[in-house]
């Protein structure tokens, strides 16, 4: 079976390709991506990757034809990018870049997944909220999989049905069809989460790095957000705000399987040969973190008031130090 992966990145240089290289791993292909709103090397570090591997393809923003930045602005990049580079697959994936799709146990691939749930018409996945991923431009192998399962989902759906919508967690599709939740738990009325929080993700989840660590958590306030002129993004409830390790999840990931995949990342790098564009990434990111902090705090009490909540919990003395210790290690390995 082939499964089409549908991504939107956006200043996404630093992670693009663990994204794209896990998904690679895991049978994922095409991997079809959007690039907007981009001024980091995300560009030039898909052009090399795609120059190595014919599987992934990028579409850049017209610039004469921008999508408007509204509620839509996902589901019309989806199906851009199926329109404008002919995807054709047997499934479809949309993920965003912090997203990575795992089999329990990380070695089966997604076509022996969605053969051995009876391949359904969808195929839903949880979340899983990392809690040990503190460690700057850490790999998804480098620590134990362990996590806080969470009630949305992303889906797989079968490409021949018709799409009235793409929706980022979930198709709108006609017709009546087959769903699979690999936790067990049924989906709700929106279709974005189950009905509950499961206590187990079965043979799949979507694990979830949407913080990491506290420099690049700043670095990603720093982005703002596309449809706003505000400085810092204020969609974040603050910093690990969900973490509490006594409830969390230890996953099916064992320490040869991940070794596997770290064995692979590293010759992915050397095959595409992008290590001196992934090291400029991640400084640019511990510039931009650095930047966060001395932005905010130049703002006026009013102002660090209305970004309170994305700001929760970020000790900005620990930052600092994180991203000086971050850039010596770089700098040391290079």
């Amino acid at each position: 079976m082939k499964i089409a992966l549908l991504v939107i990145a956006s200043n996404e240089a630093a992670y693009i390709a663990e994204f794209v290289y896990h998904h690679l791993r895991h049978g994922f292909a095409p991997i079809s991506i959007y690039v907007n709103n981009t001024d980091d090397r995300t560009v030039e570090i898909l052009a090399a990757i795609s120059k190595a591997n014919s599987d992934i393809q990028f579409l850049l923003e017209d610039p004469a034809n921008p999508i408007p930045k509204s509620k839509d602005f996902q589901p019309t990049a989806y199906r851009r990018l199926v329109d404008a580079l002919g995807v054709s697959a047997d499934y479809f994936a949309a993920l965003d870049v912090d997203e990575f799709w795992c089999p329990a146990g990380l070695t089966a691939s997604v076509q022996s997944y969605l053969a051995d749930v009876g391949q359904p018409d969808v195929a839903c996945a949880n979340w899983v909220m990392p809690v040990n991923d503190e460690r700057p431009f850490a790999s998804l192998a480098d620590q134990d999989v362990v996590g806080h399962i969470n009630s949305h989902i992303k889906s797989i759906w079968r490409a021949d049905l018709p799409v009235r919508r793409f929706h980022p967690h979930h198709p709108v599709l006609d017709g009546a069809v087959t769903t699979h939740v690999a936790s067990g738990h049924r989906l709700g009325s929106s279709n974005s989460k189950t009905v509950a929080m499961p206590t187990s993700v079965g043979p799949a989840f979507v694990y979830h790095r949407m913080h990491r660590s506290l420099i690049e958590y700043l670095a990603l306030l720093s982005r703002g957000r596309p449809r706003s002129t505000e400085v810092f993004k204020t969609n974040r409830a603050g910093y690990r705000y969900y973490i509490n390790k006594k409830f969390a999840s230890q996953l099916d990931a064992p320490k040869d399987a991940r070794a596997r995949w770290a064995a692979g990342y590293r010759e992915f790098f050397k095959y595409c040969k992008i290590d001196d564009l992934i090291r400029a990434a991640r400084l640019d990111t511990i510039d931009r973190a650095v930047a966060a902090v001395e932005t905010y705090r130049a703002l006026d009490d009013d102002t660090k008031l209305y970004y309170e909540q994305p700001f929760r919990l970020v000790n900005f003395e620990k930052a600092l130090a994180q991203a000086e210790a971050a850039r010596a290690e770089i700098m040391a390995n290079a």
